[in-house]
């Protein structure tokens, strides 16, 4: 799954980090998890749970009770990423994911699970990727005492469900549909510094669970980022940091990586 959503951070990256935490004294750890991805399987689901079990393990060698919040939320596509042609789970097969890792969790002790209600993570969907009609729809919910919609509490799905029907419009034809490459989309019209056909192919890349390395170390993919601003692409370093940044999931047993320190801070400056 970290390969198709290009979060190339390994087990032990995760498991390093909670120990360094539970060893200075830590007793609780968060960690935050999407559900819904593409290509995902139940297997990947629990292996959230799995997950969570060894970060409790790690933790009881240091204390007695070490405890960790499992919050999961549903995947909801954005415009402008490899995933804006992807369909999004129906808020009944999320909650189904849910389900399955609530069971699995339920006997662990430490581990408490907390969930993004689905019902809401539908109509972040549709906010997400509706066209210019769906303004209107917007507008009709809020006149019918809509407000506050992220908030549980205030949130109203019957309200969204009648003011898309009063416009005749069709929630799943905008939250679950797959979308094709020669469609236009709503926002094309808008230009976020990324090439659509570079998207396409990290989008296909993804399906393929191709990971895709820190453009700071490789040459320029050519996604527009840089030359669409008239930045020209340069190379930071031959080989990345020790560790690695956040995609780049270096493998410090291969050797050669660039050993990271920090300068010690000079007398009379600023914190």
């Amino acid at each position: 799954m970290r390969q198709v959503i290009n979060k190339l951070i390994r087990d032990d990256d995760l498991y390093g980090a909670v120990e360094s935490a539970y060893s200075q004294g830590w007793r609780r750890m968060k960690l935050y998890f999407l559900t819904g991805l593409p290509t995902e399987t139940d297997e990947d689901t629990l292996g959230i749970a799995d997950l969570a079990t060894n970060v409790i393990e790690i933790g009881r060698r240091h204390h007695r009770n070490p405890s960790v919040t499992v919050s999961v939320g549903g995947f909801v596509p954005k415009p402008f990423t490899p995933f804006q042609w992807f369909g999004q789970n129906t808020s009944a097969e999320m909650q189904r994911k849910i389900n399955l890792l609530r069971d699995a969790t339920r006997r662990r002790h430490g581990v408490d699970l907390k969930w993004h209600d689905p019902k809401a993570s539908l109509i972040e969907g549709l906010v997400s990727r509706g066209d210019r009609r769906v303004g209107a729809v917007i507008e009709e919910v809020w006149r019918r005492g809509g407000t506050f919609q992220e908030w549980s509490e205030h949130f109203d799905l019957d309200r969204w469900v009648e003011a898309m029907a009063a416009h005749g419009l069709d929630i799943e034809w905008y939250v679950q549909r797959h979308r094709h490459e020669d469609e236009v989309l709503p926002w094309d019209h808008l230009d976020a510094g990324l090439h659509k056909d570079f998207l396409w192919q990290d989008w296909r890349d993804a399906l393929d669970q191709v990971g895709l390395e820190d453009c700071r170390w490789t040459p320029c993919y050519d996604c527009g980022a840089c030359t669409g601003a008239s930045i020209e692409h340069i190379v930071a370093s031959a080989t990345p940091p020790a560790g690695g940044s956040q995609g780049t999931g270096v493998d410090l047993a291969s050797g050669g990586a660039v050993p990271v320190t920090l300068s010690p801070r000079q007398p009379g400056a600023l914190v």
